[in-house]
């Protein structure tokens, strides 16, 4: 056999820019560190990993100043991990290492999840992927109590095949996940309704649900349609975002037949 020693590969990750980590020794990690502020809402986005030999997994794990483990998870080809809300001020680090030992090259982002836009009082956003495994990371900020619903449109996946589609993660401002969907192909998308909603910062992931697609779409976030219904009295509802729904109400009676 063969043995290899080596320096684990450092650098910095700077918000909402791509940054290309080789580890081309066998054995090899990568520690890469990013500055981060209490209260922050980020998330790692990893795009184009390649290993040799191919498609083997990679452990990624953010750790707080404090080195305790804030989020870890197993990505193949690429793909998001949420990091919640910074619980410190104070330089993070992100240690990357491939399962087996395997050479890796990747592009990893340091994601805020608000350079696309997405929000309420904004129109639909785009996105396209870099490269197949990619996966889209946003983030929204909604007020205690609000509704709201998630539309994704226009999806494209590359290749398409049989079972092209997407999944849509939904992440509560604690962190836990609390909504989820699937995006199919043929549908040309799939929605989220997002009901009562605690104030906070929440953050949205949309991955392909193979490695080796790659994704195109259009992301809406939009407030429910209100109104009010009174007997015998017709009212026009229009849904104009997509994804959006309406929520409409009226006062009854006890005993009243509807």
């Amino acid at each position: 056999f063969k043995a290899t020693l080596s320096a684990d590969v450092t650098g910095e990750l700077v918000p909402d820019a791509w940054k290309t980590l080789v580890l081309d020794r066998y054995g090899q990690n990568g520690r890469l560190s990013f500055t981060g502020i209490a209260g922050q809402r980020l998330g790692l986005q990893v795009s184009g990993q390649q290993t040799l030999p191919a498609d083997r997994n990679v452990y990624y794990a953010v750790y707080a100043p404090d080195r305790t483990l804030l989020t870890s998870g197993t990505l193949r080809g690429g793909g998001a991990l949420d990091l919640s809300t910074l619980p410190a001020d104070g330089t993070y680090q992100v240690f990357v290492d491939p399962y087996y030992g395997e050479t890796l090259t990747a592009q990893l982002r340091l994601a805020t999840g608000t350079a696309e836009g997405l929000g309420v009082a904004n129109g639909s956003v785009s996105y396209e992927a870099r490269a197949a495994g990619e996966a889209a990371y946003f983030t929204f900020t909604a007020k205690d109590g609000d509704n709201l619903g998630l539309g994704i449109s226009e999806l494209q996946v590359t290749p398409e095949n049989w079972y092209a589609h997407s999944y849509v993660r939904v992440f509560r401002p604690d962190g836990k996940q609390g909504w989820s969907s699937t995006c199919y192909l043929s549908h040309g998308g799939c929605d989220v309704n997002l009901p009562r909603l605690s104030a906070g910062t929440y953050a949205v992931v949309v991955e392909p649900v193979s490695a080796g697609q790659r994704l195109r779409f259009k992301a809406t976030l939009s407030a429910d349609v209100t109104g009010e219904l009174v007997p015998d009295a017709w009212k026009t509802l229009v849904l104009d975002r997509y994804g959006q729904n309406g929520r409409l109400s009226f006062t009854g009676i006890a005993g009243q037949r509807l």
